[in-house]
């Protein structure tokens, strides 16, 4: 092969003990405890590398470049790659480099989505039309600005149902977040059934998947017209927050977002000062009329709904 300046950096062949394949499938199990992330990487597999047996740096590449229009999932992809690699090489498995290694991630651009109020009201009135799990996942992320992740693994034993107080032992930043449910989120959460370690209960005692509840989301938004992710929730609670308060910190802390600047290391606002906010903006929202104008003038049809 001619020398060009691309072979001089582009990783070499690798000599493998076992396809792909398996290497990833024995990768996957390792997953287990994580439902989330176990059956994601399970579809990633099924789904787009079932067939490939030694995979290029060129072949990964292409790969992630044909997904760009899917940046997410190009970029889980290309990771669960990596780490399956590194995980076959620490245990002998995968002998030579990692061929993913060094492949470049997919940009991805911070959306800017927030629900308008009009949306907003009209999620709220479509709630009896969809089945109550999601109903009060909807609920949980509009009132508290936490993740999907988050809602999801809500443990029974870290909620007081009386005063709204729900301690989060570690959180994406690492650090223990308590906040507060509304009165409203509380409603709802206690309308689930409660035989489980967890208020959204799944199968064979895991937690609810993310996955189940971006499906019925998907479904739901595509009937209402909203063109809107479950993470746009966090991000929507946030801005009409800081619209009715002013208070850049005290959002802050009611979404756990880490605050580095120097004001902010002084600035302590305690759990009081967040659940007067809290349940101040979840009851704005509930108390927001159904558009006149816009997206729609009525509520659902009586016969809308959406079967789990």
């Amino acid at each position: 092969m001619p020398f060009t300046l691309r072979s001089l950096f582009q990783q070499p062949e690798t000599v493998q003990t076992m396809p792909l394949t398996t290497l990833l499938s024995a990768y996957i199990e390792t997953l287990k405890g994580n439902h989330d992330t176990y059956r994601f990487a399970r579809q990633l597999h099924d789904n787009h590398f079932r067939s490939w047996e030694q995979p290029t740096f060129a072949q990964i590449e292409d790969w992630v470049k044909a997904h760009a229009d899917r940046p997410h999932l190009a970029n889980k992809g290309l990771g669960v790659l990596k780490a399956a690699y590194n995980w076959g090489i620490r245990r002998g498995l995968h002998h030579g480099v990692n061929p993913a290694q060094g492949v470049k991630r997919c940009r991805v651009y911070s959306r800017e989505r927030v629900l308008s109020p009009g949306e907003i009201a009209l999620v709220l009135a479509s709630l009896d039309h969809v089945p109550i799990k999601l109903a009060a996942v909807l609920v949980v992320l509009l009132t508290t600005g936490c993740r999907l992740g988050e809602a999801v693994t809500m443990r029974r034993n870290l909620v007081n149902m009386t005063t709204g107080q729900w301690t989060q032992p570690r959180t994406k930043n690492g650090k223990t977040h308590t906040t507060y449910l509304s009165t409203q989120a509380r409603e709802w959460l206690a309308k689930l059934p409660s035989d489980s370690d967890y208020f959204f209960q799944g199968h064979y005692g895991h937690h609810y998947s993310r996955c189940g509840a971006e499906k019925l989301w998907r479904e739901l938004r595509s009937q209402l017209g909203i063109d809107a992710r479950l993470h746009d929730f966090r991000r929507s609670l946030a801005t009409h927050l800081y619209l009715a308060t002013r208070d850049e910190y005290l959002v802050k802390r009611c979404i756990n977002h880490v605050q580095t600047s120097v004001t902010a290391i002084y600035v302590r606002i305690g759990y009081e000062e967040v659940a007067t906010a809290l349940q101040a903006q979840a009851d704005r929202f509930f108390a927001l009329p159904l558009p006149v104008k816009g997206i729609v003038s009525t509520p659902p049809p009586k016969n809308f709904r959406l079967v789990q």
